[in-house]
């Protein structure tokens, strides 16, 4: 809120405030001073005046302050939003790279246990309690690291069913690529805005060549075919 601002509620606060007691507070001192009587009513108006003065200023101050906690939280919750996405972004890639190698094991299951759990906390954010312009992309990514965790725990429970169908891994990965491309351009609009407009520093996200092999893949196979990314 500007100063401008609270010198206005101070306005409308002391106009309301007068406009009550002026009948027996200031007006009636300065009766008292015009006929005579003693100086120290008017004394007492003019302190009268002053304690109006002090407790208009007062809410204008309280207005101000419940204003820049509310803007200040706003910014708590959008520094942890964010530091939350990259967390979950994190985990995903973490639990993709060994899938993607020929040589890679069956198995991850603590660690799959473990993303999901992360790209859940993400998933619980209330947005309505962040600043407008941190919405978008935080959803942005958050959608997108939720539909790749689950494209991995898909490829793997069909795996566990049919071992054969591990020949066909790759391919059925493969959409991911670009969806992790996808959320890692997401979260760098987020790092922006975060720092540009909050002072909020976030680490960007580096990617090992595999992985950056396969989202180019991935972002290639979505060109070339619209079944690629579903």
């Amino acid at each position: 809120m500007s100063k401008k601002s609270d010198w206005l509620i101070a306005a409308c606060c002391l106009a309301y405030i007068s406009a009550v007691v002026a009948p027996t507070g200031i007006y009636a001192g300065v009766w008292k001073l015009a006929t005579g009587e003693k100086a120290a009513d008017w004394a007492q108006a003019i302190a009268a005046f002053v304690a109006l003065l002090a407790g208009a200023a007062g809410l204008a101050w309280q207005e101000r302050r419940r204003d820049e906690e509310a803007k200040a939280r706003k910014v708590d919750l959008a520094a942890a939003a964010g530091t939350t996405a990259r967390g979950a972004l994190l985990h995903v890639i973490e639990r993709l790279a060994p899938l993607i190698r020929s040589d890679a094991p069956f198995l991850f299951l603590l660690r799959g246990h473990r993303t999901t759990e992360m790209v859940e906390a993400l998933r619980s954010i209330d947005v309505s309690e962040l600043p407008a312009d941190v919405v978008e992309p935080l959803a942005d990514v958050r959608g997108a690291v939720r539909a790749v965790n689950e494209r991995i725990t898909d490829v793997l429970a069909l795996e566990e069913k049919k071992p054969e169908a591990r020949d066909r891994r790759l391919p059925r990965l493969e959409s991911s690529g670009r969806v992790l491309g996808d959320a890692i351009e997401q979260f760098d609009r987020l790092r922006e805005v975060l720092a540009s407009r909050y002072g909020v520093e976030l680490a960007p996200i580096s990617v090992q060549p595999a992985i950056q092999q396969f989202i180019e893949a991935g972002l290639a196979a979505s060109e070339s075919s619209t079944a690629a990314y579903d």
